[in-house]
């Protein structure tokens, strides 16, 4: 279940946000669960029990600015996904050290409406991007893995190796049309009929070349049938995510 808190220590906007974020979750047939705090420290003492998924996090509160408690969450837990709420447009600039994930200006209804709709289609994308996997190993055995820890994965007869982090390697008999079924189309690309890549460990592409060079030095050929969707969807791997 996704996890989302609301802080704000204005009451109307704190019910105003928590409806339409609900409303919004649920139209993506998202299980959720939603927790408001009306201030920083109360949000805190929570976090620091049970990390929560996502918040929505206004920037200017008495008690403890949005900064601060931005600070002190980045201290206890690191993936939790950061939406700034404000109305103060000059804060955005500010606010680049915490790694937000978006802002939410505080305007007219439905300006916020439309803001927040934006938002919750890329969260939900970003988290299903990253939802774990579970390779299938020799002898009924299972592993789970982050996608974000797959550099590529390579295919070779009736096997496929995935190339994680670090340098460690698991090769299994399967195939991998049937592994990218499993894979979000947001993250990973196939430029070749023997690939699977991880666009976040992309250096840099060559389309005229029909190059691709990875972060360990691993060159991946993109083929001519491939180039026009592998340029899709990195393009929009850039909107999305961005470098």
């Amino acid at each position: 279940m996704l996890t989302v808190a609301i802080c704000d220590d204005n009451r109307q906007m704190l019910e105003f946000l928590e409806k339409e974020i609900d409303k919004l979750m649920c139209g993506k047939e998202t299980e959720h669960g939603i927790y408001t705090f009306s201030s920083g420290k109360e949000f805190l003492e929570q976090h620091k029990i049970s990390h929560f998924d996502v918040v929505f996090l206004d920037i200017k509160m008495p008690d403890m600015d949005g900064f601060e408690v931005a600070a002190k969450m980045r201290e206890v837990f690191d993936k939790t996904y950061i939406i700034f709420v404000t109305g103060e447009d000059s804060l955005v600039y500010d606010s680049f050290d915490f790694q937000p994930f978006y802002f939410i200006p505080k305007s007219s209804s439905e300006i916020t409406r439309e803001r927040l709709r934006h938002v919750v289609d890329k969260l939900t994308g970003h988290i299903s991007a990253f939802k774990k996997i579970v390779i299938p190993m020799p002898y009924g055995q299972k592993r789970s893995v982050d996608p974000a820890d797959i550099l590529f994965i390579r295919s070779s007869g009736n096997n496929v190796e995935y190339h994680l982090k670090g340098g460690e390697k698991i090769r299994i008999r399967r195939k991998l049309d049937e592994v990218m079924g499993e894979l979000s189309p947001l993250l990973f690309l196939r430029p070749h009929k023997s690939y699977a890549v991880n666009m976040g460990f992309i250096d840099r592409i060559n389309f005229p070349r029909l190059e691709m060079f990875l972060g360990d030095g691993t060159v991946v050929g993109i083929s001519k049938a491939r180039r026009k969707e592998a340029e899709e969807l990195y393009s929009e791997y850039l909107s999305n995510f961005g470098r």
